[in-house]
């Protein structure tokens, strides 16, 4: 158990990292220059461009709801909600915080910031 293995994404942010896993997948999120990069282990990891831009660097969070991969962000202060349902169109959630982090309780999706 417990092996520390290489995926081969560099260049990220040391503060910003989400994981999920959906239908057997593993998703790995990352911050590379304010930009939101996803690898997954059916792609070897290639750590390809979201489309999500302008984010900060300290601030990421993942999760999977309803077969929807859903990200937050932090812009401006701002939380923000992009899934891959919607074109990863990063809106904004009204909830204001610098950092994030999300689950799921009974269907419902939480976030908590500070």
């Amino acid at each position: 158990g417990w092996r520390n293995l290489w995926t081969g994404i560099s260049g990220v942010s040391n503060n910003a990292l989400a994981v999920i896993s959906l239908d057997g997948v593993k998703y790995i999120y990352t911050v590379v220059g304010g930009w939101v990069h996803e690898a997954n282990s059916i792609n070897g990891w290639r750590n390809l461009n979201s489309g999500i831009s302008g984010v900060s660097p300290d601030a990421l969070a993942a999760i999977s709801f309803n077969g929807v991969k859903i990200i937050y962000t932090v812009v401006g202060g701002m939380v923000h909600e992009a899934a891959s349902n919607n074109g990863w169109r990063n809106l904004n959630s009204n909830v204001r915080g610098t950092a994030v982090s999300a689950t799921t309780i009974s269907g419902v999706k939480v976030l908590y910031t500070v």
